[in-house]
């Protein structure tokens, strides 16, 4: 992080312009890049797990130059590489939405019965709730994969390197936003491939938490 930090020092009128949507074309290619020459790659599904929390601190990081660039861009006054209607949609929801959000909100009880301290619970306590918050943002589908990883907590993130429960099932829930864009070249499977992981290494009594994921990527229930 300290080295995005010295590169957002770089930042000035002159190249706020250009630098804008740097952020985000990073994000798209190292989800794209990921999934491709997978024959090297360890026949762990768990592996899914780990690589997409790489994608996430790299999406974190970046979001330190975009921070660093806005104010200087609307100083500027120049023009913003996407404007309000690339962003977000007038529709009341896409079609999945109310399901997802109650999933979500499902989630608390699990939570809460964890064998987790307090703080392990609050930190998954947010994340499930920023899920749900994504759709009332209104935002367009091809931006809400990068909202979620963008405002979650960094130690949510260290949960799901600790294989912890919950942080698996919550993530799995994630792995459904993503699933909504797989017409997107570079989301493409992200989303099965991460429910399918999920599941492949989480406690059975944890797996009644993942039907909803499971049954909206298409995947057997357990």
């Amino acid at each position: 992080m300290a080295a995005f930090q010295l590169e957002a020092s770089n930042i000035t009128e002159d190249n706020c312009e250009e630098i804008q949507a740097f952020h985000s074309l990073v994000a798209i290619y190292a989800l794209a890049l990921a999934q491709f020459d997978r024959s090297d790659k360890s026949a762990s599904e768990e592996t899914v797990v780990d690589e997409m929390v790489q994608i996430i601190v790299l999406m974190k990081a970046n979001r330190v130059i975009k921070d660093t660039a806005l104010p200087i861009v609307r100083a500027k006054q120049t023009n913003r590489w996407v404007v309000e209607e690339d962003i977000f949609t007038d529709a009341d929801e896409y079609p999945g939405d109310t399901e997802l959000v109650n999933a979500a909100a499902a989630l608390q009880p699990w939570i809460d019965a964890a064998e987790d301290d307090e703080v392990v619970r609050g930190i998954n306590t947010r994340a499930a709730a920023m899920v749900s918050e994504l759709v009332s943002y209104r935002l367009r589908r091809n931006f809400r994969r990068f909202v979620w990883g963008n405002f979650v907590d960094d130690e949510f993130l260290g949960l799901l390197t600790q294989r912890n429960p919950m942080a698996l099932v919550i993530f799995a829930h994630y792995a459904v936003i993503l699933d909504q864009s797989k017409s997107l070249w570079w989301c493409a499977n992200w989303g099965v491939r991460i429910v399918s992981a999920v599941a492949s290494c989480l406690p059975d009594k944890f797996i009644p938490a993942i039907a909803f994921p499971l049954r909206s990527v298409g995947l057997p229930i357990l």
